[in-house]
């Protein structure tokens, strides 16, 4: 593991805290089990107080004792697990990981002694840090549009001139001592965001959208929430598209996720071209906002629970309750749907879990998931919330109902569409044209192989020869649909086949019965 650059005041504040923890194994293990699902995002203490049923002040000193050994006040063992771009510290509103790598990479200035300028709204003194790093202007930024603190105060031509370059460069730097000061870091403008006057800000985001920046720099903006809505009532105006307004954006940073998200451009890091739910849950506004009213708001949130329905997604108890249950906007609107968790149907009245027969106890460390009509409804508990969604009455088709592979080719654009709207991942097998697309319901993949997207018709060839497999990684097929052969279904899970054969009829454009 890397060393990790930590201010001794802050060491010593955590080793103090953390003289009055009982290091209990169990506890330790469970918030670091916690930090490790969540390395890039913010615990609050009331947060962790909240899942782990513990006193605020309780949880701030196991935290300490996870941060720091009891004797020597040096980073603990512990922060072996949380990985090497995964810094726990002592944050001032809470605990968190802060924006990965930046902690690691920026030493001059530290990153520590900005934040806390930040949060202490010392502006001179920060102004002066970054002024001190000799940090030149970018070329082609002189016209600039000049920032402003939060105070009204311009910054200095040399503190400009650091938030320029961190903003402007297309390439980033590994900050190792004094001879970096001037190098731009990634995620480091990140730091300052919120100490930037917004209407200087949004006056910025104009110059980088209208100015012909050289093509060696990857211009961003700074992404306060104000920023990031004003960039998104251009791409609703027509003034700018979504690409690029997403370019700008990011994804690191709430409202920005929340426009993806409602633009459905929201993707997957690991899959790009991938609509992801994941990255929104959590995140939802309580109250209107440029990205939607709260009435929206509900009825995507029920979308989000419908498609965790169809895909069997399973989440963490413990990170349902803080996403769902917990959240003002969200509770209401899950109180409406069934759950299982361990194949026991549940719904939540109040925020706690209720049976058929009454209240229930789960335990943290399992995993729930939206109950699936194909298993049958007649044990489910009624919710006490008006359902977001038709959930007793979802399609639930067998086998049988598989459609069979079109036989006549289906236009390129139309196929296209279809791919989309059902949230498939195109993912091609070679050169030659042959691609496959994807729909990933952990563990199982479904494939659907074709011969498209290849050589001629401008690259729109018509698809054809199509056939489906359902693998779990790389294991042989558990079932196969293809021209003249149909195999393996029967011993899929009920859920699987009925979404299966859903997902393949509109793919196919096959009619309803």
């Amino acid at each position: 593991m890397s060393a990790m650059k930590v201010p001794s005041r802050m060491l010593a504040q955590a080793q103090a805290l953390a003289g009055s923890a009982s290091r209990e194994r169990v506890l330790r293990r469970e918030l670091v089990t916690l930090l490790r699902r969540r390395p890039n995002g913010l615990w609050t203490l009331p947060r962790l107080a909240a899942i782990t049923e513990l006193p605020i002040e309780r949880i701030d000193a196991e935290l300490a004792s996870v941060l720091v050994d009891q004797a020597g006040g040096r980073p603990g063992t512990t922060m072996a697990l949380l990985g090497r771009n995964n810094v726990l510290r002592r944050h001032v509103q809470g605990w968190s990981c802060g924006p990965a790598g930046v902690y690691e990479h920026l030493r001059v200035p530290s990153a520590y002694e900005i934040e806390r300028w930040v949060h202490e709204q010392n502006y001179p003194l920060l102004d002066a840090a970054l002024a001190a790093t000799g940090t030149p202007m970018p070329r082609g930024a002189a016209d600039a549009p000049p920032l402003r603190w939060a105070t009204a105060e311009p910054l200095s031509v040399g503190a400009q001139a650091w938030v320029l370059v961190q903003l402007l460069s297309g390439a980033f730097v590994l900050q190792t001592g004094h001879g970096d000061a001037a190098g731009p870091v990634r995620g480091a403008a990140g730091l300052i965001e919120s100490a930037i006057e917004g209407g200087a800000a949004i006056d910025l985001a104009k110059w980088v959208i209208d100015t012909q920046l050289p093509a060696s720099m990857r211009a961003r903006v700074l992404r306060a929430p104000v920023v990031i809505d004003w960039i998104a009532a251009q791409v609703e105006a027509g003034e700018l598209s979504r690409s690029r307004a997403l370019a700008l954006m990011g994804s690191d940073r709430i409202q920005a996720r929340r426009w993806a998200f409602r633009w459905g451009e929201l993707r997957s890091p690991r899959y790009p071209d991938a609509i992801s739910d994941e990255r929104i849950e959590g995140l939802w506004p309580t109250q209107d906002d440029p990205t939607g009213t709260m009435a929206e708001w509900s009825q995507w949130i029920g979308g989000v629970l419908r498609r965790a329905m169809i895909e069997q997604r399973a989440w963490p108890l413990d990170v349902f309750c803080e996403a769902y249950v917990r959240h003002p906007l969200a509770g209401p609107v899950a109180s409406g749907v069934v759950f299982t968790v361990g194949g026991l149907p549940i719904v939540f009245v109040d925020g706690v879990a209720h049976g058929m027969d009454g209240p229930l106890q789960l335990a943290l460390g399992g995993e729930i998931r939206v109950a699936h009509p194909a298993g049958g409804t007649e044990d489910w508990p009624r919710p006490g919330a008006m359902p977001p969604f038709e959930q007793r009455r979802h399609p639930a088709l067998s086998a049988a109902d598989l459609p069979e592979p079109p036989s006549a080719p289906i236009a390129h654009l139309t196929w296209r569409q279809r791919v989309r709207s059902l949230r498939l991942v195109s993912d091609e097998e070679s050169r030659g044209g042959i691609t496959a697309e994807l729909w990933m319901l952990d563990p199982y993949r479904i494939r659907i192989g074709h011969a498209g997207y290849g050589a001629g018709y401008g690259g729109a060839r018509p698809i054809e020869g199509v056939s489906v497999s359902v693998r779990v990684k790389g294991q042989p097929p558990l079932a196969v649909l293809a021209p003249g052969e149909r195999r393996g279904w029967e011993t899929l899970p009920p859920w699987l086949v009925s979404e299966a054969a859903v997902m393949l009829r509109d793919l196919f454009g096959v009619e309803g019965d």
